[in-house]
């Protein structure tokens, strides 16, 4: 090797090196290890969720901006960056002209991988990737958000609710919500002359009772899904920039701070669940068109466990 090159960098080596720079890859550990912290990140973050209403009201911002994502992602990216707003891998970033900064920590999250085991037959893994924040990326700017009359959003809202919904003039008027799923039916009503936001926020309340009475079938009781349903109201007001005081979450129960992290992630999933399916119907109903889709990387990350 002559002393030119000694001194210079091959081309394309310097990149390589900020990549592995900005991912910071533990050499030191293995993959299984790292796999194993974000198992173990999973549990730790379902019980932080529950903890207290402001660490529940976090994570619920997380479900509404990365409702793509799987359930455990979604709790990976609590864990680790709760105020992150948009996440794609470096190779990602790059293709839309980005670098991400030096020394940037990335979220680890889980995407699947198919392979062959030793006994022939195909099965699914996953994979440790690192996905980094646009705050952490050079050269790009943040994706504007779409105007939305009220007008658009509360016809997407009708069109999430897997039921009928009816203005009843005779709604009771003693009622502390305007708007109710009545499981006898199988419909919800609402009460005429509501502002804005308790039109959206009551509406989406009893959608979630509807869509949860679809999940769980007989075992659902409204009393038992109050609380889930107005978490579900809480993450889509947040998705959608609606005030979301009218279902703000004031206090989490105390059966669900006792439960295990088992327990707990059961739980959220029927929030996480009914949040994804509602949102992909009012996004169809806004027109998906209006969103850039996400990246492959993000694709992996909400199919992963």
């Amino acid at each position: 090797m002559s002393d030119l090159e000694t001194l210079l960098p091959k081309k394309g080596a310097e990149q390589a090196q900020e990549k592995q720079t900005a991912e910071t890859k533990p050499t030191q550990n293995s993959f299984a290890e790292r796999k194993q912290k974000c198992l173990s990140m999973i549990e730790d973050a379902a019980l932080d969720a529950v903890a207290d209403a402001k660490r529940y009201g976090a994570f619920l911002g997380v479900v509404s901006r990365f409702d793509r994502y799987s359930p455990n992602n979604q709790l990976l990216i609590f864990a680790q960056n709760p105020q992150a707003t948009q996440l794609k891998d470096f190779d990602a970033w790059a293709k839309e002209g980005g670098t991400v900064k030096k020394g940037s920590h990335g979220v680890m999250i889980l995407t699947p991988k198919d392979y062959t085991g030793k006994d022939g037959q195909k099965h699914r893994g996953y994979d440790v990737k690192s996905v980094f924040d646009i705050v952490a990326v050079d050269g790009v700017t943040p994706e504007s958000k779409p105007e939305r009359s009220q007008r658009e959003l509360m016809k997407a809202v009708i069109h999430a609710c897997p039921v009928t919904i009816y203005v009843a003039d005779d709604y009771p008027e003693h009622a502390e919500i305007g708007a109710y799923f009545d499981p006898q039916e199988k419909c919800v009503y609402a009460k005429p002359g509501m502002s804005n936001e308790e039109m959206f926020t009551s509406l989406t309340q009893a959608a979630a009772h509807a869509e949860l009475a679809r999940t769980e079938g007989e075992s659902y009781r409204p009393q038992n899904a109050a609380f889930a349903a107005r978490s579900i109201a809480c993450a889509l007001a947040h998705r959608f920039d609606i005030p979301g005081d009218l279902v703000a979450i004031e206090s989490v129960p105390s059966d669900l701070r006792e439960m295990d992290s088992e327990e707990v992630r059961d739980k959220l999933k029927q929030v996480q669940g009914a949040v994804r399916e509602m949102t992909a119907r009012m996004l169809d109903s806004l027109g998906r068109g209006q969103e850039k889709k996400q990246p492959q990387a993000e694709k992996q990350g909400r199919n992963a466990r």
